[in-house]
């Protein structure tokens, strides 16, 4: 039928073919579909209107639930379809005119959801607001919501029509509703800020001028603070008075709940916060002298500048501490000001607050905050302004406090220090003392001052003419952070210090007739082969007077156990290992080679580490160690350091490259390989994992940790002919589960190596370390439509258990997610079609989440009609 609508030449051929139903729903099918097919059919849907109107009114497209109306507003609102269909809705009755406007498809949406959408001119939307019996008609449908929470003016604002966003928005009558709106729909993106002018449409809102009845105050002050803060982004101090005007000052419950009530969705602030984000200060005072003017006898500092649970935000900081990270001294001296007790301003300047660590130190240690306080914020961020402000308040004695204080990463305010200026500031006001002691004071993470300024050439050169003899200055330099790593470690991309540096390094060493300590030199030669610097570290063995001595400074040690080999074979530096092993081959150890770090590590693991990059190096390393060893490479694979990781271990974090030229090169024997990427993946797969699909190791959470993973996956299943029960099952299982985001040829490849469909469900029914199943896993994202259909239509048995399997945590189910996050019935139809036992579709559909809901009743009590109507005819079928 569908082949004779296509080509039919004339109106008798197919009205001999095809009924009613069919033409109206193959018409409706292909407004739906991209293309011009519905041109050819319109002319005829146009010369038997009356006979085909019930049916135009009843019809539904098969793909998305959107009624005739729908569908015609989708294409265009000032096509001649569209303005035909709207004279045929003309001569209906109100009732099904309105039932036809109010009609849900399959996310939700009515027409006015669709019109708000795709029309762009204020006199299409008057023309379609007649269509609508009465004024509450067009409220209730300005009101409604989709499947997402979405209403009609959230379509309009994110299709950028501001002339319908604007008119939409004065259809509301109510000034609360109209702030609820705002509220919901207007700031939850920035770019809407800056595509429309809020302020004007909230300034029309709260004036009586665009609002006849609109009241004197607003009795809840909660819909004024939104409105606020985004008056205050947008510096309008006009707006802000306008709002403050809205609160009734003779309660002082409501001015204290607008100024106090913090938002928990913007990071817990309230409005002192808000207000350090505008420029102008006026805003801070006027919030203040809201509270002081109308509330007698009112304790502002105790109340609530010393009150933690206002002044605080999500992370503990002040609006204090914004102002500093604003670079705003006056409002600093506003806030300080109010404060008349100077023991207090500078117990109030020093009120720690967290500070995020930044991410190396979470994934070092965990920790995601340091307790800090907002000088010690302002002296690192280097803006002499602001610090002026702040130090203002402080006298000898205070300082001299503030210098003993250390945050909760031990450090004090010498680490802090960010440039000469200050320096020189805090000598000429406090005479803070700067000496080789002070440089070398270390935090928890082993920095110091000296380190942390030794990218900058002017403090540079000032650090080390500050200290008192040439071997103050070797120590600094050679002063070890972490993992080995010293000062001049940190200068890589910092060429004129470290020139600087090392030229100084270089005065130093050739001062001295003889050098009688190896490790005055050691540090320096490292660095030199981190860098792969020779000339470098061929002044530091022409240092050496003897061979022995020579000998000793290629093949030593740091305290961390890494000789220059391990150094080179970490950075992937080939130049330097030649160096070492060919051009000083008379001095190098070749047991220098198998030397393990105190962690275990050999040459192979650090080779493995770097990745890709490191292959050159590891290609020489591996046949040095088979020369000395007398082991096949497949051994060496096998060396384990102290944490029992193998070389390969830490080539799949590095990336899939590096990890399948091991698996070529390294691993000849299919078994060996096999048995290599089973372990692999099963510690990738580690069950005891709270997700059960990664291992704890945050290293392991980037793009080419996934790459590799998939990559192994494939490799693995490509070597195995058929699925093993006792050993690959599982296994299996979890892959399934892990690639549904990820790659459907692999999950393919997977499927196609089940011995039969009873493994299969065996497969299919294995649970990750939340107890979910791959049905489950996939009902979460939009984007997974074909993976979904695939496992639907080819992969999942009628009856499979997982089919009716409930979240052991939220009590969802996968018909749920369908429903709920897809917005459409398709794959819902698809779902309840395996399940061939009618009481096993009852149970399904009968199921209630955490909030005791079954499916049915959320669409009932979302409004959503083809939803309730789609259940309940399969309610009705299984009866």
């Amino acid at each position: 039928n569908e082949d004779v609508l296509h080509y039919a030449p004339n109106n008798l051929l197919m009205m001999k073919y095809c009924d009613d139903d069919e033409i109206v729903q193959y018409f409706a099918d292909c407004l739906t579909r991209a293309g011009s097919t519905y041109k050819k059919l319109f002319g005829f849907i146009q010369d038997h209107s009356e006979r085909l109107a019930p049916k135009l009114m009843a019809v539904r497209s098969t793909s998305s639930g959107d009624s005739l109306l729908n569908l015609f507003i989708t294409k265009s609102v000032r096509s001649h379809m569209y303005r035909w269909f709207v004279d045929v809705l003309k001569t209906l009755s109100d009732q099904q005119r309105l039932q036809l406007l109010t009609s849900r498809n399959y996310a939700g949406e009515n027409a006015m959801h669709q019109f708000a959408k795709k029309a762009e001119y204020t006199k299409d939307l008057e023309a379609f607001l007649t269509l609508f019996p009465n004024k509450s008609c067009v409220k209730d449908c300005l009101l409604s919501t989709d499947n997402f929470g979405r209403r009609p003016l959230q379509g309009a604002l994110s299709a950028n029509h501001h002339n319908m966003s604007r008119c939409l928005w004065r259809l509301y009558d109510d000034i609360d509703v109209k702030l609820r709106l705002i509220n919901q729909y207007g700031y939850e993106k920035n770019a809407y800020a800056s595509k429309y002018n809020f302020n004007d449409w909230l300034f029309d809102a709260l004036t009586a001028n665009d609002q006849k009845n609109a009241a004197a105050y607003v009795n809840d002050v909660d819909l004024l603070i939104e409105p606020f803060r985004y008056a205050v982004m947008c510096n309008d101090l006009q707006l802000v008075n306008v709002i403050l005007s809205k609160i009734d000052v003779k309660k002082p419950e409501q001015i204290l709940k607008f100024v106090t009530t913090k938002i928990r969705s913007r990071n817990n602030e309230c409005c002192l916060h808000f207000a350090t984000k505008c420029k102008f200060i006026q805003v801070m005072e006027l919030l203040f002298k809201l509270i002081t003017d109308n509330i007698k006898n009112y304790d502002v500092v105790k109340n609530i500048l010393f009150n933690k649970e206002i002044i605080f935000n999500e992370t503990e900081e002040t609006p204090l501490v914004l102002a500093c990270s604003g670079g705003k001294p006056e409002l600093i001296h506003l806030l300080l000001s109010l404060i008349p007790n100077k023991k207090d301003k500078i117990k109030f300047l020093e009120m720690e607050y967290k500070r995020d660590a930044g991410y190396t130190s979470f994934k070092k240690d965990g920790t995601r905050y340091i307790t800090t306080n907002p000088i010690f914020w302002e002296v690192k961020s280097n803006a002499m302004g602001t610090l002026k402000a702040l130090f203002k308040y402080y006298d000898k004695s205070s300082f001299s406090a503030l210098l003993k204080y250390k945050n909760s990463s031990q450090q004090t305010l010498y680490h802090r220090i960010a440039s000469l200026e200050q320096i020189e500031y805090f000598v000429e006001q406090f005479k803070m003392p700067f000496s080789y002691k002070e440089f070398t004071l270390q935090d928890k993470d082993g920095r110091t001052m000296f380190m942390n300024l030794i990218s900058k050439a002017k403090e540079l050169e000032w650090m080390l003419s500050k200290c008192k003899n040439p071997e103050q200055e070797l120590k600094m330099m050679y002063q070890v952070r972490e993992k080995g790593e010293t000062a001049l470690d940190s200068l890589i991309s910092y060429g004129y210090q470290r020139f600087i540096v090392t030229t100084r390094c270089k005065q130093i060493l050739s001062s001295y007739k003889q050098i009688k300590d190896i490790n005055l030199i050691l540090p320096l030669f490292f660095n030199a082969i981190k860098n792969s610097k020779l000339s470098l570290a061929k002044f530091c063995l022409s240092l050496l007077s003897t061979q022995t001595e020579q000998r000793t400074l290629i093949n030593s040690c740091n305290e961390y156990g890494l000789n220059a080999v391990l150094i080179a074979c970490k950075y992937a530096q080939r130049k330097a290992l030649d160096f070492i092993m060919e051009e000083n081959k008379d001095l190098f150890d070749v047991n220098g080679v198998l030397a393990k770090d105190k962690n275990g590590a050999t040459a192979i693991h650090y080779c493995c580490k770097g990745g890709w990059g490191t292959y050159p190096v590891l290609d020489i390393i591996l046949e040095r160690y088979r020369q000395a060893q007398n082991m096949s490479y497949s051994k060496l694979m096998f060396l384990r350091d102290n944490e029992g990781k193998i070389p390969y271990d830490y080539a799949v974090n590095g990336g899939s490259t590096l990890a399948q030229w091991i698996l070529d090169n390294c691993f000849t024997d299919i078994a060996d390989k096999k048995e290599r990427l089973y372990q692999q993946l099963m510690m990738f797969f580690n069950v005891d994992n709270k997700h059960g699909i990664r291992l704890c190791d945050k290293e392991n959470c980037t793009s080419a940790y996934n790459r590799t993973l998939n990559d192994l996956i494939c490799s693995y299943f490509k070597l195995i002919d058929v699925i093993d029960d006792n050993k690959d099952l599982t296994l299996a299982g979890h892959c399934l589960i892990y690639l549904n985001k990820h790659c459907l040829s692999i999950i393919k490849l997977i499927v196609k190596k089940a011995r039969d469909a009873a493994q299969l469900a065996k497969i299919l029914s294995v649970k990750n370390g939340d107890q979910r199943s791959i049905l489950y896993c996939l009902c979460f994202d939009k984007k997974l439509e074909h993976v979904i259909e695939y496992y639907l239509d080819e992969v999942i048995p009628n009856d499979h258990p997982i089919l009716v399997e409930q979240d052991p945590y939220h009590k969802n189910t996968a018909l749920m997610n369908l429903v709920k996050k897809f917005g459409s019935l398709y794959f819902a139809e698809k779902l309840l079609k395996k399940i061939t036992k009618k009481e096993e579709k009852l149970r399904l559909i009968a199921m209630k989440d955490e909030n005791n809901q079954s499916i049915l009743d959320w669409a009932k009590e979302s409004r959503i009609p083809n939803v309730v109507q789609f259940l309940e005819n399969q309610i009705n079928s299984c009866k």
